[in-house]
């Protein structure tokens, strides 16, 4: 049971920094990220398939990467090293979508940028959890959600804005994107990391205990592993929309909103996984993605608005409640390899749902494509009465 909200811990100053660190290179990212699906097809004449591909091969690199980052960190003892080139090369990536004539140009930008989130995002989660007290996490994470999310929104509005006054300039707002992202990478240097305590030293020498982790961590990968079958890149949502006839401007303006939705779910659903259970959050979310995709599947263009609203909520609900479920369940010593191993696997399993469904878009349809991961969701929510039969592991 929580404690409650007049004794709890304030949220440490560490977490407000690598919130306003995330918050800069999401305005980064989602500068480029929602333009990507009009730039391959419009632009470079790409099919749906090469857009599965693009996607499904850069979260392959982040999902390779996240495992790596977080067993890196536990045996090298320190992890802000590993975050400051993640942040850098993500900054590095985003101008080389600038020059792409062909589409595998594209996929070499989006794989140097999604390298550095890779790199990145376990060692900065691990990071996170080393200085968050255990009763707060789910509040703590979704403040730092809420943060990224602010950026994301940021960073969307303002591709809105200059696809506005210039339609079609893509290169140039892929260029602009590396200034927020650079912006991130300076910040980073008023961040401090917490001396590890000498066992954990101890137990970065040896090789990752794999067999004495809780079942309940393992339950989780594998509930996760399976709603990732599921999880296809929010670009097959964006595409819909493009064919559905919004220009730019106006997808653009629908992914805004469901920004809006994540960054006001975040923090709320954070402090309700604290007080009811992280699986009711993530259990709820996965059943609202079942529904957007369904939804998806057969709307016209009046849906997109309520459809991309719910999306962010699902987004909301689980994003930060699962890191916070990872922490509950990982060995001191060894979170961030509980966490790169999380994060590996579900992140593996999401590169197979992108190629197939560009495979199953291309060559059986939309309505296809979309219900196969809506029922895989739906399937996946089915899991959960598993999972709460099992105990959190006492930090």
């Amino acid at each position: 049971m929580s404690e409650p909200p007049e004794t709890q811990p304030k949220i440490p100053p560490t977490v407000w920094r690598l919130g306003w660190v995330s918050f800069f290179a999401d305005v980064s990212s989602e500068m480029v990220y929602p333009l990507i699906p009009a730039f391959l097809n419009g632009v470079l004449r790409a099919p749906a398939q090469a857009l599965g591909i693009v996607e499904g091969v850069a979260e392959g690199i982040v999902s390779v990467m996240k495992g790596w980052s977080g067993i890196h960190t536990d045996r090298k003892g320190e992890r802000l090293p590993t975050v400051k080139l993640g942040y850098t090369l993500s900054a590095i990536g985003k101008p080389l979508l600038a020059v792409a004539t062909v589409w595998p140009v594209v996929l070499l930008g989006r794989g140097v940028d999604r390298l550095g989130k890779g790199i990145r995002g376990t060692a900065r989660d691990a990071l996170l959890t080393d200085v968050i007290p255990p009763g707060i996490r789910g509040r703590a994470f979704g403040l730092h959600r809420a943060l990224d999310t602010a950026g994301a929104l940021v960073g969307v509005l303002i591709a809105a804005m200059l696809m506005l006054a210039m339609p079609g300039a893509y290169r140039t707002v892929f260029v602009l994107a590396a200034v927020p992202g650079f912006l991130a990478v300076a910040l980073l240097f008023t961040v401090r990391e917490r001396e590890p305590p000498p066992a954990a030293n101890a137990a970065n020498r040896q090789k990752v205990p794999w067999r004495t982790f809780p079942r309940a961590f393992w339950v989780m990968v594998g509930l996760s592993l399976l709603f990732g079958l599921a999880n296809s890149s929010d670009t097959f949502l964006l595409l819909r929309a493009s064919e559905l006839g919004l220009s730019e401007a106006q997808v653009v303006g629908t992914y805004a909103l469901y920004n809006v939705m994540y960054m006001l779910v975040s923090y709320p659903a954070g402090i309700l996984s604290d007080r009811l259970g992280r699986w009711l959050m993530i259990g709820l979310g996965w059943a609202l993605y079942a529904a957007v995709y369904g939804g998806f599947a057969f709307t016209g263009p009046g849906g997109l608005i309520p459809l991309f609203a719910l999306y962010g909520v699902y987004i909301g609900l689980t994003k930060g409640v699962s890191v916070a479920l990872v922490a509950d369940h990982a060995p001191k010593e060894w979170r961030g390899s509980a966490m790169g191993i999380y994060f590996m696997t579900s992140g593996g399993v999401t590169l197979a749902a992108n190629a197939v469904t560009g495979v199953l878009w291309d060559r059986v349809g939309y309505q296809a494509a979309l219900l196969t991961c809506a029922g895989i969701a739906a399937v996946a929510v089915l899991g959960i009465p598993l999972a709460l039969r099992t105990r959190r592991n006492p930090d």
